[in-house]
């Protein structure tokens, strides 16, 4: 498989105070399959994959997931590991899994064979051959590590640790007690976009004043600054400081605000992208956070959650009010990515140009997608 790789062409804006701009992305990258197929194999297989959060395993100790077309499932045994497996029997290949549950084994709904928390193969019923190991016959296993909350896997099994994976990120969120916070609302989009134009759209902040007329009031133009350059680890960083006093659901004064965070942080809002396929909007009592699944070269899924505290009230209307405003937020930039998606089909539109003001952190991007394809 072959990938025409489009360099970028510095040209000069004005020449007076050498102020340059470059060029984004061919179209290609948002509308090609074959473009699609290279990013499976060379970032979504390569990389650390947020996949889901370890809250969801307080009550259940099985969570059926999807990543594109594969189907899988993440475990939590007696003794607390987390393990993730291909939703596939090892008899006939049927999915083994359909919701989330709390059993203590893995049972095909096929022909019964079952199965550990472990991904050992326990019994396969009226089949007693004795040149079959169950030993070598346990689930397929995916690599899988937790970044403070967040569930990760890793398909080709060759990522390091973690943290050194995500770097410096942990600097930025290190007071925030994001393991000791619970799911209250969850809801899944169904966009028709690529999925880079959703993590674009989220790492610049040029089109506030446009597309989100309430957010830009909370989250001035001139009250961005960008938190991740010339840092370590495979993400990307900016904040609001401080967030604007507006009378704004999200504002720091209309819920407890997170313990232990310093002065600073409690006028502060976080925009973090993980590379390849999350981000999040982290506030001083919230975090309001998004994994992305890449369907196809034109098709993607949302999975957006709200997290507080666990000392919160769930039945808290704040919580509601938050939840509206994120939703609300979100759509606008769905509507706007799915136009972006369809414009992208001009014969003649060839790349783009990046605003460095407000479009760095997409040009930061493009950069991890292109060293990405080409190693």
């Amino acid at each position: 498989m072959s990938i025409i790789m489009f360099s970028k062409n510095f040209k000069t804006l004005n020449l007076f105070n050498k102020r340059f701009f470059t060029n984004t992305l061919n179209p290609e990258y948002y509308k090609s399959k074959k473009v699609f197929n290279l990013e499976k194999q060379k970032i979504f297989n390569r990389n650390w994959i947020p996949i889901g959060y370890t809250s969801e395993l307080n009550n259940n100790t099985i969570l059926a997931k999807k990543f594109g077309n594969v189907e899988i499932f993440i475990t939590k045994s007696k003794d607390g590991e987390i393990k993730t497996f291909y939703n596939t029997c090892r008899h006939r290949a049927s999915r083994l899994v359909r919701n989330d549950c709390n059993k203590k084994t893995i049972i095909c709904p096929y022909h019964l064979w079952k199965y550990s928390l472990d991904g050992k193969l326990l019994a396969t019923p009226r089949f007693n051959c004795p040149n079959f190991n169950k030993e070598e016959n346990g689930l397929y296993e995916i690599k899988t590590s937790a970044f403070r909350n967040i569930i990760c896997i890793n398909f080709d099994n060759n990522c390091g640790d973690i943290y050194e994976h995500f770097g410096n990120v942990t600097d930025d969120i290190k007071n925030y007690p994001l393991e000791d916070c619970k799911i209250v609302r969850y809801k899944q989009y169904e966009i028709n976009a690529n999925w880079k134009t959703l993590q674009d759209n989220f790492l610049e902040y040029y089109h506030l004043p446009s597309i989100h007329p309430i957010l830009v009031k909370s989250s001035g133009m001139n009250q961005h600054s960008y938190t991740s350059r010339g840092k370590n680890g495979k993400y990307i960083g900016y904040k609001t400081d401080p967030i604007t006093n507006c009378d704004a659901p999200i504002e720091p004064k209309y819920m407890d605000i997170f313990p232990n965070l310093t002065d600073s942080e409690k006028q502060i809002a976080h925009f973090h992208t993980l590379f390849p396929n999350m981000f999040w909007f982290l506030l001083p009592n919230h975090f309001f956070c998004v994994i992305i699944e890449p369907i196809s070269e034109t098709k993607t899924i949302e999975h957006a959650s709200l997290h507080v505290h666990n000392n919160q009230n769930e039945n808290n209307e704040q919580i509601e009010l938050i939840w509206k405003y994120w939703d609300r937020v979100n759509q606008e930039d769905i509507d706007i990515c799915e136009e972006v998606q369809k414009g992208m089909y001009c014969q003649h539109y060839k790349t783009g140009v990046y605003v460095p003001q407000y479009e760095k952190n997409v040009e930061v991007f493009h950069d991890m997608i292109n060293t990405s394809l080409e190693s």
